[in-house]
This record gives structure tokens, sequence and C-alpha cells, in this order.
């Protein structure tokens, strides 16, 4: 989990360069950018999700509800 604004800064630049989100209307700095998820990190998001109700699924096989 990012700490500080330079680890946040540093992530959504990660995220930028991997094609998952976009900045819109970007200052000459990128400060104060509205930053968006693009058409893959919309499904990239979709198919964690789907990964972790079906760990969440298996990991609770077998177990009661006491």
């Amino acid at each position: 989990m990012p700490r500080d604004k330079a680890e946040v800064s540093r992530a959504i630049k990660t995220l930028e360069a991997k094609g998952l989100v976009e900045r819109e209307n970007p200052t000459v700095n990128g400060y104060r950018a509205k930053i968006t998820l693009t058409t893959q990190g919309r499904e990239s998001t979709r198919d964690l999700r789907e990964r972790v109700k079906l760990a969440v699924e298996k990991g609770g096989e077998g177990l009661s509800d006491e």
C-alpha cells in the first residue's frame, strides 16, 4: 500500500506503463490529473475479481458455519 505521494506517483506511472490507467488532461508536471482505467484496466479488474472470488470459495471449502 503506497504510503506517501512519491509512492502513489510511482504506482500510477507503473500502471500507466502497463496500459491499465491513463491521465485525463494532465498538467505539465502531471499533478492533479484525473486518473481513469483504460479498457485493458477494466478487463484486468474483472479478471482479478473473478480470481479472488474463486480463491475465497476454494479457501472456504469444507469449513462449517460454526
